[in-house]
């Protein structure tokens, strides 16, 4: 008559479980006459049982989806975290390509492919090959367009030493340093 098996993966589905634990609490807590109405009166232990199995899997399903969450945030900032060390951790010459990117505020710069320093970024994920490069009349041939990575751009401009750079606060005259006006509404 009730095919368990088949009963348990229609609950497994995403948020099926939730919908009938619902529906079966409250076709419970409605009392055995709206069960009688409904037909269900011989049927109650198995509707009790259907809801208690929707429960424990609706919980289960809600558990699931907290834990994937936090794993994702989790190891998002633990590759943001190695993304940004990498970048405190670069070689001269690394510096001296990056900082191009930074002084021309560009995200692209034509790069020797063949170069070991290009290589090791690209490895590392901070520059990435445009793909779209072979329809650009102008481009020299041992030359290739790299991007790099929104993230590498960001944190590089708000950390220019990093690259060679002044920094921002280091008095190299790139802040304001005009005094309030008096009668400035920030008193």
């Amino acid at each position: 008559m009730f095919n368990l098996p088949s009963i348990l993966d229609w609950l497994l589905k995403p948020f099926l479980a939730l919908s009938t634990a619902i529906m079966t609490g409250i076709l419970l807590i409605a009392g055995s006459v709206a069960i009688n109405w409904f037909g269900f009166g011989p049927y109650r232990p198995i509707v009790s049982a259907v809801f208690g199995i929707a429960c424990i899997v609706s919980l289960a399903q809600i558990i699931g989806l907290i834990v994937k969450f936090t794993k994702v945030r989790m190891d998002r900032r633990l590759t943001d975290h190695s993304n940004r060390q990498r970048l405190h951790k670069l070689t001269d010459d690394e510096k001296a390509t990056l900082c191009r990117y930074i002084q021309r505020k560009s995200l692209a710069q034509n790069l020797n492919p063949g170069s070991g320093t290009v290589v090791a970024l690209v490895e590392d994920g901070v520059l990435s090959r445009a793909d779209a490069a072979d329809e650009i009349p102008s481009r020299p041939k041992d030359r290739w367009p790299f991007i790099i990575s929104r993230w590498a751009f960001d944190y590089l401009n708000a950390n220019p030493d990093l690259v060679g750079l002044p920094s921002v606060n280091s008095g190299g005259g790139t802040e304001d340093t005009d005094p309030p006006a008096k009668d400035s509404i920030f008193k």
